[in-house]
């Protein structure tokens, strides 16, 4: 015990270290730009440690070094459309220009603290709900290759998705399984699989609620609109739906009349399985339902 308590106490002023510098640009050597031009000023090791993506670009890409071991931006290196580095005084500077501000915040949060804040998504000038953003963040870590950030995004998508008590929950379920359809990789079977199980056993308020839209908003997505315009999607969820209609069918219960066909008498039959071979209690005949 005596030898791993320094350990321990050593690893959480490491780790204190790093969150400290969230907030601080005290030897930061790297800027992150978004499209609005708001800027982040953060550190290479931190960031190209946990993204290959980063790592690469930085590192093979875009720099060159020389005999001295100094690095220097390799000319005519600038021509991803995806992410651009420049010299700016000393400073790197890597351009998202494609991703939102909220995002970059997050994105930038998570590699300091290993953790992002869904908390803005409540309120009402959020452009995402809650399941829209952890998708966003899950689609972004698989585009710049950070896989801490992919696992922790994918449980907080998949602890969501299934809530979809009000009519804001729905219209977050609906956007984001369009999104996950259109922008996840394709390889991302498991949540394409639970958002096609959450669709199936809420079709019937998801639905009911396109047919009270309003008229004049065809450009809504409803969740009839989005089981047109998703064909994977809306089959997996009419395959699904036509499967437990069958096994409900198969189970259901009531009371039926039956006539036997040897004695020829009728008689009733309750909570009886539609799929069971009834005979008559008298002479022990097959018998067959009248009605």
């Amino acid at each position: 015990m005596a030898s791993t308590t320094p350990l321990k106490s050593n690893r959480e002023k490491l780790i204190n270290g790093i969150e400290g510098l969230y907030k601080s640009d005290w030897n930061s050597d790297l800027v992150i730009k978004g499209g609005s031009g708001k800027e982040w000023k953060v550190h290479t090791i931190i960031v190209c440690l946990q993204s290959k993506v980063f790592k690469t670009k930085c590192k093979n890409e875009w720099q060159v070094s020389d005999n001295n071991g100094t690095y220097t931006p390799k000319p005519g290196a600038f021509t991803d459309s995806l992410l651009s580095l420049k010299k700016d005084s000393q400073q790197k500077v890597i351009e998202l220009t494609d991703e939102p501000d909220l995002l970059i915040d997050q994105l930038v949060r998570f590699l300091y603290l290993a953790k992002y804040d869904a908390k803005f998504c409540k309120t009402t000038e959020s452009p995402w709900g809650p399941m829209q953003f952890h998708l966003k963040m899950f689609i972004a870590a698989d585009k710049y290759d950070i896989q801490d950030l992919a696992g922790y995004a994918k449980q907080e998508f998949l602890s969501k998705l299934e809530r979809v008590d009000s009519p804001a929950d729905r219209r977050d379920f609906i956007h984001a399984v369009y999104e996950l359809y259109q922008a996840s990789p394709a390889s991302e079977t498991e949540l394409r699989a639970k958002a096609v199980e959450v669709g199936t056993s809420n079709s019937y308020v998801l639905l009911d609620d396109g047919l009270k839209e309003e008229d004049g908003k065809e450009n809504d997505l409803t969740f009839h609109r989005l089981l047109r315009e998703i064909p994977e999607f809306g089959d997996q969820v009419v395959v699904a739906l036509s499967a437990a209609f069958a096994e409900k069918k198969k189970n259901s219960v009531g009371t039926a009349t039956y006539r036997c066909e040897g004695c020829r008498s009728q008689f009733v039959i309750t909570n009886g399985r539609c799929d069971v071979k009834i005979h008559c209690p008298e002479c022990r005949k097959a018998a067959r339902k009248l009605w």
